[in-house]
């Protein structure tokens, strides 16, 4: 009889779940998405391969799941962001700043990123298509209270942003995080 990991199978299922992408991640992120196996993966886990199966149909369809938790999880740590501060500009401020560090987070030697083919799927998609109205939306409150200019409409100016950001990932010191973040918001 197989050992349950948590207290409900509910809670073991979701830890499986949890482990295989984590450790998917791990791998790909390691030695690249074509040199994992469903093999390997099941063994790192500590389930049988057909356990695997049961959660997953193949390594793509694991790498989509784990693209879909990694936005989830960007999109609630934002809005966690943006809910502890009153002003629009402070708070697109500090989405910014935090968006920032966690590109530079994944981006780093021991983060997990992966530009793999699983960027270009649908719901992977849906997601960058949410964080892109996340920002719109706080750019638009951000233009409204007068803390940014309002000459681009608020989505071309998320994509913008969210594109200039990106170039955050290779800033290796605060100060040029914090000039590319004021750059980006129009600050002098």
């Amino acid at each position: 009889m197989p050992k349950i990991w948590s207290d409900t199978v509910e809670q073991h299922r979701s830890d499986v779940r949890q482990a295989i992408l984590h450790t998917t991640a791990k791998l790909v992120a390691e030695r690249g998405e074509r040199s994992v196996t469903m093999s390997e993966i099941a063994a790192q886990v500590g389930i049988g391969r057909a356990t695997l199966y049961k959660y997953f149909n193949d390594i793509d369809s694991i790498l989509d799941a784990w693209h879909e938790h990694m936005i989830a999880t960007h999109l609630a740590d934002l809005a966690a962001t943006a809910g502890s501060h009153d002003n629009a500009g402070e708070r697109l401020r500090a989405v910014v700043a935090k968006h920032v560090s966690m590109i530079q987070e994944h981006h780093s030697p021991s983060g997990a990123i992966m530009t793999v083919e699983a960027h270009r799927t649908e719901s992977v998609a849906d997601g960058l298509d949410q964080l892109v109205e996340f920002f719109a939306q706080h750019v638009k409150a951000a233009q409204a209270e007068g803390a940014l200019h309002t000459a681009t409409p608020a989505i071309e100016y998320a994509r913008f942003l969210l594109h200039a950001l990106d170039a955050a990932a290779s800033t290796n010191t605060k100060a040029a995080t914090k000039r590319l973040i004021n750059l980006a918001l129009g600050d002098t």
